[in-house]
């Protein structure tokens, strides 16, 4: 943090922002030592009052669902008495939202390899058309070639393939 940093942040704002994010407390000591790298103090009081704050609101049932459905790692911050009824809303929001990016990983996946698919057709075509053949170093070229990237585009796509020139 800069010194300018330091010295405006709004400290019990930044640690009731902390605590809805989910990060320790112990969050202050890095901003201290940061801070005190530019001869500046942070108001350690004010940070800690608006930590309590945030997590008042953060360890609730309807913050740790809106929370878990969007895949935030939880970091034991709720007190005691709050963390039963954080985690019985926590763990299934967040178990949702684990299955929904699964699925986006797996359509992805398909859709890329479907991609690779058509661009590798694509490739061996235009190779084909421009009479060159691909290569991995200088001697698969043979005598007088010379291994080099060359970029094949077809409409919307183009792709860096190694090619013997001549």
């Amino acid at each position: 943090m800069s010194k300018d940093q330091c010295q405006s942040t709004d400290w019990a704002q930044k640690g009731s922002d902390d605590a809805l994010k989910g990060y320790e407390q112990s969050m202050i000591d890095k901003y201290e030592n940061a801070c005190a790298k530019s001869d500046s103090k942070i108001d350690r009081p004010a940070y800690s009052t608006g930590y309590a704050t945030g997590l008042q609101k953060f360890c609730t049932p309807n913050y740790a669902a809106e929370y878990g459905a969007r895949g935030e790692p939880y970091r034991n911050t709720c007190a005691e008495e709050f963390e039963a009824g954080f985690l019985q809303a926590y763990r299934p929001a967040f178990a949702r939202n684990a299955d929904a990016e699964s699925e986006r990983f797996e359509e992805n996946r398909i859709r890329d390899t479907e991609r690779s698919s058509v661009v590798s057709r694509s490739v061996a075509e235009l190779l084909v058309k421009s009479n060159k053949r691909t290569c991995t170093s200088n001697n698969s070229c043979g005598s007088g070639g010379k291994c080099e990237s060359t970029e094949l585009c077809d409409g919307s796509w183009c792709e860096t393939v190694d090619v013997c020139n001549y």
